[in-house]
């Protein structure tokens, strides 16, 4: 029978603020001293250059210390205790260490040098959770008639209780879940209760209790503190004022639309904010999500951490992240990443010409780039065949793990044997770079240039012709060189040679013109996927339905999921507000209720109903790229297009920067320049018109 397919408003207000995200892969991971350990990772902390991981041995829990050398390598240094409690917890911190051992709880500090076991005044059992903040350690306890407890070192060198939290009890085996910033505690209780509380005079009262939002989930891992800011499990932001805390919305990031965003556990330390993201299908693994916060209080999704699998637990000092998480075999890896500076990516470069503006490019001496073309398409066309002609990109010199080029390249004249048109990332001068060159003899290469001296790092055979347009892109991931042609990898390597540098257009005694320009210093992420044919529910967040009825059509075999109603405008959007969106989905018209003025299409930069890019197919047999905003509508460009009722088509609407273009079955059929919406969400829409799409996506 025919499913509907839910179409439910977005949960809360929105606490976070989207531009660009960056992938971030481990930079190492750390092996056991010897085969005889098991369940490597248990629990995991950081301080500085020193780790400490849990892990079993010969059936006991054991803390084994790993230490930075001068190479930036993680190396196993010694363990610190072979009597760790099971499912004991671990936290480091200004150069205080905290384990929970079988019978104690076990103090270390970094000493000249070295971590040195502290002398701990008895009793020292208390088994909940950890957390340390200044000079300061407060442990939970896990049974009715235990507090919070918080340990400071005295004059004495002795570290013993120098406040109890009261009322911080729980009577179930969970511990006591806890998060500590300088003199402000937070505790979680059954339920969604969380309590504050405030170091004064050796004692810490009670100062207000705040419930976390139905939205986030029933959770029992702690809140992440840092100042005036409190994050919880399940993704709800809360701020403080006085001593009153208010909650202010969910964190959404980049794809929240695929599901993402409910968050399993949260740490805040050094300005970072880590979150593990809840197992959904289009992340096979849980991932970790890095957020900075803004000065107005709301946070920016910056990084994504790809972990190796299941996120188990995880913390960050400085720049760097430590993560123990465990594969689809059930083996645990403990891996570091190291956060990229500056944590909050650039902008991302577009040009199609069609601004007339080619002042961010620079060119070497004895190149002949210039604008060309007309009103129709403007396009940077190269005349020059005495030599390289290079032009960089002076904005692109991004200190970033990630750079790609990618441009629409048309050769028009070759001045002799084996001449080449191409693309250049990590651009340093015209003597150091990588660069690709598709050559007139019919070869494609991958090039690394270090003081004007080439090394071919990879090549094939693909034919190229005069006048014909071909899509070319040069990418780096750390040291991962790939090279597409018209979207299929043609060519790959990995090389170290060069961090960073800018990107570049090249050619080699060749003729040639360069259109469609976009250099990234971020991965393209994928924010929306949908099949409801072959996921015949769809998955992912559900869509935002205004208007229409919205469906699976078919039976047994689903034919996609259809808008219905033809008496009026429905649109169905999703995801969070991001700048550069390219939306793709093969769409059917079903039919048009008239002969003007219906229309079926696509949604970009959607802000609300009266504000919105959108790619219109049309009853009067136009394809039209059209804005709407403060619901005034202006057509940015019309071409004809006849769309046949039946028939599937795909359709692609990319907005990047200002310039939108208009793809049918991949081919660019209309452009326009606008900077009125420069982010929104996305979508797709009908008026007085009944469509189906078998499937979308959105890519940034």
């Amino acid at each position: 029978m025919n499913r509907s397919i839910a179409l439910l408003v977005c949960l809360g207000a929105a606490s976070s603020a989207v531009a660009r995200v960056h992938t971030i892969r481990p930079t190492q991971y750390l092996t056991a001293p010897d085969a005889s350990y098991g369940s490597f990772g248990t629990a995991t902390a950081i301080d500085g250059g020193s780790i400490i991981v849990l892990a079993d041995h010969s059936g006991r829990g054991e803390a084994l210390l790993y230490r930075r050398n001068g190479s930036g390598q993680w190396k196993f240094s010694r363990s610190l205790s072979n009597a760790v409690a099971p499912g004991a917890s671990v936290a480091m911190k200004n150069s205080i260490a905290a384990v929970q051992l079988i019978d104690t709880l076990a103090i270390f500090e970094f000493i000249a040098g070295d971590w040195v076991r502290a002398r701990v005044a008895a009793p020292a059992q208390h088994p909940g959770g950890i957390a340390i903040s200044g000079r300061r350690v407060l442990v939970g306890g896990n049974r009715c008639d235990d507090e919070a407890v918080a340990y400071e070192k005295g004059a004495d060198g002795i570290w013993a209780i120098s406040g109890r939290i009261d009322g911080a009890e729980t009577c179930d085996n969970n511990g006591v879940a806890i998060e500590l910033n300088y003199d402000n505690a937070l505790v979680r209780m059954a339920g969604n209760e969380v309590r504050a509380y405030h170091a004064a005079a050796g004692s810490w009262p009670q100062t207000t209790s705040f419930q976390i939002p139905a939205v986030a989930g029933t959770t029992f891992t702690p809140m992440a503190l840092q100042k005036s800011t409190a994050v919880s499990p399940g993704s709800a932001v809360f701020h403080r004022s006085g001593s009153e805390w208010s909650y202010t919305g969910q964190l959404q990031p980049l794809d929240y639309g695929n599901g993402t965003g409910h968050a399993g556990k949260v740490k805040y330390r050094d300005g970072v904010l880590l979150t593990t993201e809840g197992d959904d299908e289009i992340h096979q693994y849980t991932k970790v999500y890095a957020y900075h916060e803004n000065a107005d209080g709301s946070f920016s999704h910056v990084g994504i951490l790809e972990t190796s699998g299941w996120t188990d637990n995880y913390d960050v000092s400085g720049n760097t992240v430590v993560v123990s998480a465990e594969d689809e075999n059930f083996e645990q890896a403990v891996a570091t990443f190291t956060l990229p500076s500056p944590l909050v990516p650039p902008a991302a470069i577009a040009n199609d010409f069609n601004a007339h503006d080619i002042s961010g490019f620079q060119q070497t001496a004895g190149s002949g780039y210039a604008l060309a073309g007309d009103v129709s398409n403007y396009l940077y066309r190269q005349s020059a065949t005495t030599g390289e002609s290079i032009a960089v990109l002076t904005g692109s010199d991004w200190t970033t793990y990630y750079q790609s080029i990618e441009a629409d390249i048309t050769p028009t004249a070759f001045d002799g044997a084996d001449r080449y048109v191409g693309l250049a990332v990590r651009y340093l001068d015209a003597g150091n770079n990588y660069y690709v060159t598709w050559r007139s003899s019919n070869v494609i290469q991958l090039k690394r240039k270090v003081n004007g001296a080439y090394v071919t790092l990879a090549e094939t055979s693909l034919p190229l012709a005069l006048n014909v347009r071909h899509h070319l892109r040069l990418s780096i991931f750390n040291s991962f060189l790939e090279v597409y042609v018209d979207d299929f990898q043609a060519l790959t390597a990995i090389d170290t040679t060069f961090p960073h540098g800018r990107a570049a257009l090249l050619t080699y005694r060749a003729r040639a013109d360069f259109d469609n320009v976009y250099a990234s210093p971020t991965r393209p992420i994928n924010l929306n996927y949908n099949d409801w044919v072959f996921y015949w529910y769809g998955y992912g967040r559900p869509f935002t339905e205004i208007g229409g009825t919205w469906y699976i059509t078919g039976q047994n075999e689903p034919e996609g999921l259809s808008q219905t109603t033809t008496t009026g405008l429905a649109l169905a959007v999703n995801g969070v507000a991001t700048d550069d969106q390219e939306i793709t989905a093969h769409i059917r018209l079903d039919s048009f209720a008239t002969p003007s003025g219906a229309w079926f299409g696509l949604l970009a930069r959607y802000l609300d109903e009266r504000n919105y890019y959108y790619l219109t197919v049309r009853s009067s047999n136009v394809l039209q790229i059209r804005k709407l905003v403060n619901g005034v509508t202006t057509v940015l460009k019309s071409v004809s297009f006849t769309a046949a009722p039946g028939v599937m088509r795909e359709y692609t609407l990319s907005v990047r920067g200002n310039e939108l273009h208009a793809f049918v079955d991949g081919q660019l059929v209309a452009t326009a320049l606008d900077n009125a919406l420069p982010r929104g969400k996305y979508g797709m829409g009908t008026n007085r018109a009944a469509a189906t799409w078998q499937d979308f996506d959105v890519t940034q």
